[in-house]
């Protein structure tokens, strides 16, 4: 038997794929969200051929898959979260056991704060501060000049600056005439 056959006829507490009676009062957002990973037509856009599951339907520009229901997008993972686990808790975030922002695979997801999601995403050397080729780590600025102590100051919102690209910016801008 697949997971989309299990998942589709089974009635089990970690799938949730009951019928509308036995579903709890207040629960219209999860039940309409359960009638749509419900459908065959979502599974058809979902490869499950490997140890990730990716969205093949639509995403967004990083990759994380969208859907529309109830009227607005929702984004997939967190869809699916939702089917097979119940409500995501106020103030907690889905994430990807295995950074990939297209899976939908139910084990691959789990709950937690955006701290702990920004901490996993540094951990795991995803993000622009942990990226070895973001501008605070190279050693030197976009324009060639070496950060080196006497080249460099902090602006005000404390990102680094090239002195020598400053004075060539400064020295370029037109001076106003004195009287």
């Amino acid at each position: 038997m697949s997971a989309l056959d299990h998942h589709l006829g089974c009635s089990c507490p970690v799938c949730r794929c009951v019928s509308r009676a036995a579903m709890p009062l207040g629960q219209q957002r999860t039940m309409t969200v359960e009638a749509t990973i419900g459908a065959p037509a979502f599974w058809k856009n979902v490869d499950m051929s490997g140890a990730c599951w990716p969205w093949r339907g639509p995403s967004n520009p990083r990759g994380y898959g969208r859907l529309r229901f109830e009227g607005r997008k929702s984004y997939v993972h967190r869809a699916v979260y939702e089917t097979f686990f119940g409500p995501i808790p106020a103030g907690l975030v889905v994430m990807h056991v295995c950074d990939n922002p297209k899976c939908v695979r139910p084990s691959h997801l789990r709950v937690g704060t955006q701290i702990e999601n920004m901490r996993d995403m540094a951990m795991k050397g995803r993000g622009r501060k942990s990226n070895p080729s973001s501008r605070e780590q190279s050693a030197t600025c976009r324009n060639g000049h070496e950060y080196a102590p006497l080249n460099i100051y902090r602006d005000g919102k404390g990102k680094r600056r090239c002195r020598i690209c400053m004075k060539i910016i400064n020295d370029a801008r037109p001076r106003a005439q004195s009287a």
